[in-house]
């Protein structure tokens, strides 16, 4: 398989194959049922949320994607108006989910290892297709981890206190 083709492949959905490995690996991680379905279920919320957050601050910033998109095979470069780059979506997403993986089971793995290089290979196709600057997957980036550890601790204390007698 060509190099550009994988790395087109797995840039452009990394953020949701994360989002399939997050899910399996709390449903398989020996907690509790009603544990399992509640940390599956804040990690939704919490996609949905920081995705909403993209949303909103890039309809704020208003800052354009780079000129010239590379059109690839998965990311056509459709310019759907507006089409705002920052922060970068992707990037956010990403992070985000390997973020809150990684506060699941803050340890080596084989799912936070490939995690971190879906990280890799988003943060490269989003650049190197000029479909982000540096700037944008930074701040991007930035974002989806803070609201990770933001959701993690607050519904890891909530859970606390659904469990505390």
């Amino acid at each position: 398989m060509d190099f550009l083709l994988l790395l087109d492949f797995l840039g452009f959905y990394g953020p949701i194959i994360l989002i399939v490995i997050n899910i399996m690996m709390m449903w398989s991680d020996g907690r509790s049922p009603s544990n399992r379905w509640y940390y599956i279920l804040l990690f939704l919320l919490g996609a949905g949320l920081d995705n909403y957050i993209n949303h909103i601050l890039k309809h704020i910033m208003k800052e354009p994607r780079p000129e010239k998109c590379q059109p690839s095979v998965f990311d056509p470069c459709t310019g759907v108006t507006p089409d705002y780059g920052m922060p970068s979506g992707h990037a956010e997403s990403a992070v985000y989910c390997w973020t809150f993986m990684w506060l699941m089971n803050p340890k080596l793995s084989w799912s936070t290892g490939f995690g971190a290089f879906l990280v890799m290979m988003t943060w490269l196709h989003r650049y190197v297709y000029n479909r982000h600057t540096i700037e944008q997957l930074f701040v991007g980036s930035f974002l989806g981890g803070l609201t990770a550890i933001g959701i993690y601790c607050i519904g890891t204390n909530w859970n606390l206190r659904l469990v505390s007698p």
